[in-house]
């Protein structure tokens, strides 16, 4: 399984936790299935997921390693949700670049958006 969490940060329009301000961590993984079940493990919710993760407090992002997961900048966490989000590249090259970018959602700034 490889589930990946960044390092717990500050962002001023994050829920509050009894009033207090919470460092959150971003955690995904390769596939959903793996995701999920990491979430399970960690006693979290699945309504809770955003869109392709989770939000975890410092101390759920501590258990999560202690349970597998790696430890990763926020760059990296960045760049495994671009390669998840262009999955387009695997298309064949006859496919239009509308049609690729549709299946990625996001025609400028995919790399394989682009006609080979």
């Amino acid at each position: 399984m490889t589930v990946y969490v960044d390092e717990p940060r500050n962002y001023p329009h994050a829920p509050r936790i009894r009033g207090r301000v919470v460092a959150w961590a971003h955690m995904m993984a390769d596939t959903d299935a793996e995701l999920d079940e990491m979430a399970t493990q960690l006693g979290l919710k699945l309504k809770w997921k955003d869109g392709d993760h989770f939000d975890l407090t410092a101390k759920q992002r501590f258990r999560a390693i202690e349970l597998g997961a790696k430890a990763v900048t926020s760059r990296d966490l960045v760049a495994l949700r671009q390669k998840k989000r262009c999955r387009c590249e695997e298309l064949t090259k006859t496919w239009s670049m509308e049609d690729r970018a549709a299946l990625c959602g996001h025609l400028r700034e995919c790399p394989a958006s682009e006609v080979r």
